[in-house]
C-alpha cells in the first residue's frame, strides 16, 4: 500500500467517524443521586439505603430525536440487579436499588434514537455514606440557686 492509498484510507476513517457522531443522539445532561434511609427490621442491621437517579429532561429538539433512555448501574463494578434499565422518557428520577454504606454506585446514562443509535453515556458515580447526625444543640445557661437546708 502506498503512503497515498494509506492517507485516503486515514481521511477516509476521520470523515466516517465524524459522520457517526453528528448521527448520535446528544449526550444527557449531568444527573444527580438521591439516598433514602431504608428502616431496619432488626436493631443488629447494618443502614441500608434506597437510592435513586434524579435525571435530566430529555431534550425534545434534538435531531435526531431520541426515542428511548436507558440508566446502565454498577455496584462496585459488578452490575446492579435489574440493569440495565430502560427508562420511559417522561422519567425524572429511577430508583436503582438498595444500597449499603460505603458501596459504590456507578451510572451510565445514554440516550438511544429511533435506530438504536447510542449517545455518548454520561457516567456519574457516587459512594453511599452515613447520613449526618442532626444539628448541634443551640446555646444554653445554668444557674446556680441558693437553697437552704
Amino acid at each position: 500500500m502506498s503512503d497515498f492509498d494509506e492517507l485516503i484510507r486515514l481521511i477516509t476513517r476521520w470523515v466516517l467517524r465524524r459522520l457517526h457522531e453528528l448521527d448520535r443522539p446528544p449526550q444527557p445532561t449531568p444527573f444527580t443521586f438521591t439516598a433514602h434511609r431504608i428502616p431496619a427490621k432488626e436493631p443488629n442491621m447494618p443502614a441500608a439505603f434506597q437510592v435513586t437517579a434524579n435525571l435530566p429532561p430529555v431534550p425534545t429538539d434534538a435531531t435526531p430525536a431520541v426515542a428511548s433512555q436507558s440508566l446502565d448501574v454498577t455496584v462496585g463494578g459488578t452490575e446492579a440487579p435489574g440493569s440495565p434499565f430502560t427508562v420511559p422518557l417522561t422519567a425524572t428520577t429511577q430508583v436503582i436499588g438498595n444500597f449499603q454504606v460505603g458501596d459504590v454506585v456507578a451510572c451510565s446514562l445514554t440516550y438511544l434514537d429511533a435506530f438504536g443509535n447510542p449517545s455518548v453515556p454520561r457516567a456519574e458515580t457516587t459512594t453511599i455514606t452515613a447520613p449526618v447526625g442532626p444539628p448541634e444543640p443551640g446555646e444554653f445557661g445554668l444557674s446556680v440557686v441558693e437553697v437552704n437546708v
